[in-house]
């Protein structure tokens, strides 16, 4: 489906490196430890233990909190560093996230960090916030991978090299990122909604800092916070996967205990912001966007008992559907979107209410909106009902957290920065006893006018100050803590392919449903389910696109039985997670629960399937969230790029599927489909004739057959189907240059169509081939002369997208960077293709990319979620998971000749167009082309924006674009 625009959104750019693989958390087994159940290594003292979680310190400070978790072939190290913008300087705003980058860039036993992260194919990242940072990696679970991650993690706690080079170089990229956000309207008016409602406080200072700060930061300056901050007394290391406890505690001790504790005292801020006066505001005009309003109030430290009915509130007033703004706002067509947020961090915070309009809407209405509703709220405060609701919401939520061992030590880093990571289960607990009466009140207390800043100091008659709570002791807030019980785990698989092959069992349900069950025990008995049906013909599906995609974006929000409230209402009682795609021709469904709720929740899924109600006033919001959506995309230089190049790349007649619309066309589709011609589409296509279903849990297929039988059998569309294909087409090799004005980051993309299939014999060697030009974690050749090298770019690197079986590929590349970059950008990109293509690769690289990129497939099966959509995936084509064992079997024997050779044969610098966007003015706008001579016509394939093709392609890229 099309994405939303939560406030989520806005602050995903401050945090550093890549944060495109964060999963969906869910379910887990706490586990509850009075004593060790090992002898502990000497000096480490055992702490406390809460649901599975223990804590052990070392006598220098470091605090070590193991989560064993055998289930998943896999194991997470994650380092929480309690250290922040919060804790910057005058002149240092930033100076936290660009150390963060630094650590990157090597130590004495481990100079090349990304390429090590890539061969253990480990899934990496660093974060930092405003009261912490953290780095993180997981890896398949082996005695020698721990070792190495351990190590690796100590050695850069202390030895890290800071090179004035490298930090020059990376201060470029650094502010590339800075200036990702300063395109966003989202990113740029929250930052200017901390900064008027923090006038004293570190919170109203951006994390990623400010450009001049970025800029002219000194490397000693740099060096001096890293000594003051980076030790093991400021640190937390969270354990958790597949290792014994005893023995992950000895390696522990190995590599962090003959870390001296610094012998002076940590650095303490003490700025307070006081009460604020007045209503406060703040008015920011750029280019391009939708009108876009945020209120914040100023809420206490995550520690303070106010926190849960705080939550509570917010949801209440901002969740969508059953929130108040939803109902003033969007129902009634002033806004598109409106939503809520609560950061709730180690010092007073803020909550934070936000409104979307549509082109041409007026923001006065969305401020008038929310500033009535929080008016409302005060007077007539959340009923039992709702607040039962939103509780059951927010518990759910936290349960599906505690589910993940993968992705439970990056939740509780924040819980950590915030002061204790027990502050979790903490929360939870004082969830479950929210009541009416405490909303009501702090509804009273924290949302008064004078409390709130709409993102100019305002006098007011009468100043009603809101005094914010200090946070209470922690040691005497979690005395005797001891948390809930625990579940049993699941079972551990070896993720090799032919290992899961022997465990899974298949059938095929009448009307014509491939069913694939792998059965197994998992953590918290959740289950994983990819269900996906497709329809249609290249002929038949002619004009449909648009009305296809609206049609199946209705389909969640309301069924004949059930309205949109009671579907989502009903999915949090049977603590389930339910995400939908589309094509044309075609729709998936991805689906989690307990097995206890599983078949009730595939009875739900059907039944929106089946009984869809298609409420008028659905499809006016829809369609409002839709074109509001289009507007924001058609000034967002990489949105433009990209859809300018699959524009180019798909020379069909307007009307056939594969067509990629102007923004304008897109538009004025959306404006004229009406809601009969998606009934009509949904009553002529739908049916069970032609799909898949994988389930991979604790379920026979004998079980989920009869199941599917019952709900689905019968149920048969009224069109023929055919897979859709894309067939080389002939156009001419190009160089567009996009303008669009006042965005201070830009957008490179670079593509190639190619007579390649998934059965072609040179696949395995141009994947892998790819992956060494642009994959991998920061260590591709693309990656390290672009951005480790020059600079010039937070993002770039290169893939494959294909659909199987099809004959044609696309192999594209893409970076973003500063405007006056962008030049140096290509001529650095094709100076690297040229360059490998000339030279070869070598048998260095050759051998660690085998490996980590074998590594990474491991890892990626042993994720119960991905693992159901490849099932699915394979079964859609006709395939099992000995396709996959037989690529990678090739994968790992491929020479540094056939790699050589692949490359040459299928990429040509001459035959890649090249479409650049952003504020470019100083670059020639005009159609020319690259390399090759004037008129020079190419054969080209063509891509779908947009339109997800379900579990495979570009819809999981993971899986297909390598």
């Amino acid at each position: 489906m099309r994405k939303t625009f939560p406030l989520a959104r806005a602050l995903l750019w401050r945090t550093g490196m890549f944060l495109s693989f964060v999963a969906w958390l869910a379910p887990f087994s706490p586990r509850s430890t009075l004593a060790a159940p090992f002898p502990l290594p000497k000096g480490v003292r055992q702490g406390p233990s809460v649901e599975g979680i223990t804590e052990y310190d070392l006598p220098n400070g470091l605090k070590v909190l193991l989560f064993p978790d055998p289930s998943r072939p896999t194991i997470t190290v994650n380092v929480t560093y309690l250290v922040g913008s919060r804790n910057e300087s005058y002149g240092e705003t930033g100076m936290a996230h660009l150390l963060e980058h630094m650590l990157f860039k090597g130590t004495p036993r481990h100079p090349h960090i990304p390429q090590e992260l890539t061969e253990h194919g480990a899934k990496p990242n660093a974060t930092t916030s405003w009261d912490r940072t953290n780095f993180f990696e997981t890896f398949p679970a082996t005695d020698a991978n721990l070792d190495w991650a351990l190590d690796l993690e100590a050695d850069r706690m202390v030895h890290a090299i800071l090179r004035k080079d490298e930090f020059e170089r990376e201060m470029t990229v650094v502010r590339n990122e800075f200036e990702m956000g300063e395109n966003a309207p989202w990113s740029v008016l929250f930052k200017h909604l901390m900064a008027a409602a923090y006038r004293w406080h570190n919170y109203g200072k951006p994390v990623i800092g400010a450009r001049s700060d970025i800029e002219n930061v000194s490397l000693d300056r740099l060096a001096a916070f890293y000594r003051r901050y980076y030790r093991p007394d400021n640190c937390v290391l969270i354990l958790s996967g597949a290792f014994d406890p005893g023995h992950a505690l000895a390696l522990v001790v190995k590599h962090f205990a003959t870390i001296p504790r610094p012998s002076g005292s940590l650095p303490q801020t003490h700025t307070e912001e006081p009460s604020q006066e007045g209503l406060r505001r703040v008015v920011v005009e750029r280019a391009g966007g939708t009108p876009l309003v945020m209120v914040g109030v100023h809420i206490p430290a995550a520690s303070h008992p106010d926190i849960a009915p705080l939550e509570v509130l917010a949801d209440a007033l901002g969740d969508t559907p059953s929130g108040r703004l939803y109902h003033k706002l969007v129902e009634t067509q002033k806004a598109s979107s409106v939503g809520d947020d609560v950061l709730a961090l180690r010092e007073p915070g803020m909550a934070v209410f936000y409104a979307e309009g549509p082109a041409g809407s007026d923001a006065h209405l969305l401020e008038q909106g929310i500033l009535q509703t929080l008016d409302e709220a005060m007077r007539s405060p959340p009923s039992e009902e709702e607040v039962a609701r939103i509780r059951r919401k927010l518990l759910k939520e936290m349960e599906l957290a505690l589910a993940n061992s993968e992705r439970i030590g990056l939740y509780l880093s924040e819980f950590i920065a915030a002061g204790d990571w027990r502050l979790f289960f903490l929360r939870r607990d004082w969830l479950e006893k929210v009541s009416a009466a405490q909303v009501a009140r702090v509804a009273r207390t924290y949302l008064p006018e004078t409390n709130r800043t709409v993102a100019v100091y305002v006098p007011a008659a009468q100043v009603a100050r809101v005094e914010i709570p200090h946070a209470p002791d922690l040691a005497a807030l979690l005395r005797d803590y001891r948390g809930k019980g625990e579940i049993e785990p699941g079972e551990a698989l070896d993720p090799d392919p032919s290992s899961l092959e022997a465990r899974i069992q298949r059938a095929v349900v009448s009307p014509g449903i491939a069913t694939a069950v792998l059965t197994k025990r998992t953590r918290a008995d959740l289950v994983h389910a990819c269900l996906s049906l497709q329809w249609g013909t290249e002929r038949n599906l002619r004009g449909t696109s648009t009305v296809a995609r609206l049609a199946a974006h209705m389909l969640s929000r309301g069924t004949t039985q059930h309205s949109r409230q009671e579907l989502e209402d009903e999915l949090d009682r049977l603590k389930a997670r339910v995400s939908w795609s589309s094509e044309p021709g075609g729709i998936t469904v991805q689906m989690e629960s307990p097995r206890t709720t599983f078949f009730r929740l595939l009875e739900l899924v059907t039944e929106m399937l089946r009984k869809p109600s298609f409420s008028s006033s659905e499809w006016e919001q829809l369609k409002a969230e839709e074109l509001t959506e289009l507007e924001q995309e058609r000034s967002e230089p990489t949105e433009v790029a990209y859809r300018e190049a699959l524009r180019h790349m798909n020379p069909y007649p307007q009307g056939d599927v594969r067509y990629v619309p102007t923004f304008e066309e897109e538009i004025k589709e959306v404006q004229k489909v009406s809601l009969e011609e998606a009934k009509a589409f949904y009553g002529r296509f739908y049916g069970a004739n032609h799909g898949e279903v994988s389930v991979v849990g604790n379920l026979g297929l004998t079980q989920v057959s009869q199941k599917l039988q019952s709900l689905f059998g019968g149920w048969e569309s009224r069109e023929p189907f055919e897979p859709i294909f894309h067939p080389l087409v002939q156009n001419q090799t190009l160089r567009k240059v996009l303008p669009i004005p006042d965005k201070p980051n830009a957008a490179f993309v670079a593509c190639q169509a190619l007579a390649l299939s998934d059965e072609n014999p040179d696949y395995p060697a141009l994947v892998l081939g790819t992956y060494i030009l642009g994959g991998g974690f920061l260590s591709s050749r693309l990656a390290l002369r672009i951005r480790a090298q020059e600079g010039l770019s937070y993002h770039v690197g290169a893939h494959l997208e294909l659909t199987p079986k099809d004959s044609t590929a696309l192999f594209l590349a893409s970076a973003i960077a500063a405007p006056q970059n962008v030049a140096k950008v290509e001529k650095a990109y094709f100076e690297e293709v040229t360059r490998i293509l000339k030279e070869g690769v070598r048998k260095d690289e050759l051998a660690k990319a085998q490996e980590g990129w074998l590594q990474m497939r491991r890892l990626l099966r042993s994720n119960d979620r991905e693992l159901a959509t490849l099932l699915a995936t394979r079964a859609r084509w006709g395939r099992t998971l000995a396709w996959d064992g037989k690529l990678e079997a090739q994968i790992r024997n491929l020479s540094v000749a056939e790699v050589t050779a692949a490359l040459r044969k299928y990429l040509d610098p001459n035959r890649m167009s090249v479409f650049l966007a952003g504020d470019l003015a100083r670059l020639k706008t005009a159609l020319v082309p690259i390399l090759s001579p004037p008129g020079l016509a190419r054969e080209r394939r063509g891509f779908l924006l947009n339109v997800p093709t379900g579990p495979y392609a570009t819809f999981s890229p993971a899986w297909e674009a390598w």
